[in-house]
């Protein structure tokens, strides 16, 4: 994973070749929280399956998660972060996210399955 420090945070912008197969997204790296998943980031990483995103992370960029063909779950902490409507591109898993959250809702309104944490 490749990053970039924007003030006091750290954004996640790239992935290396080796990306693992259950993907979990740390708070911290560095001493650094993680608050963005980078544009493009993840997009077509075939061997990802399951992805992780913790509460730090308060913006999941365009095309973060696109054209995932073994990705069946996503479950994302922070019910208020900021979600592109591409961001998770033909995808047709299911999404955890917190229950009547504004993730929650605007993921149900771009049209993905959603389930509560």
């Amino acid at each position: 994973i490749t990053t970039r420090l924007v003030g006091s945070e750290m954004c996640i912008r790239d992935r290396s070749n080796s990306t693992p197969v259950d993907l979990r997204i740390p708070n911290e790296l560095a001493g650094y929280k993680v608050c963005e998943i980078e544009e493009g980031c993840f997009s077509w990483c075939e061997a990802i399956k399951t992805v992780y995103i913790p509460a730090s992370v308060n913006k999941i960029g365009h095309m973060a998660f696109y054209d995932n063909p073994s990705l069946t779950s996503i479950s994302i902490e922070n019910g208020n972060c900021t979600i592109e409507k591409d961001s998770f591109g033909n995808f047709t898993g299911i999404i955890y996210a917190p229950q009547n959250s504004q993730v929650y809702e605007q993921l149900k309104n771009y049209g993905y399955t959603v389930k509560t944490l």
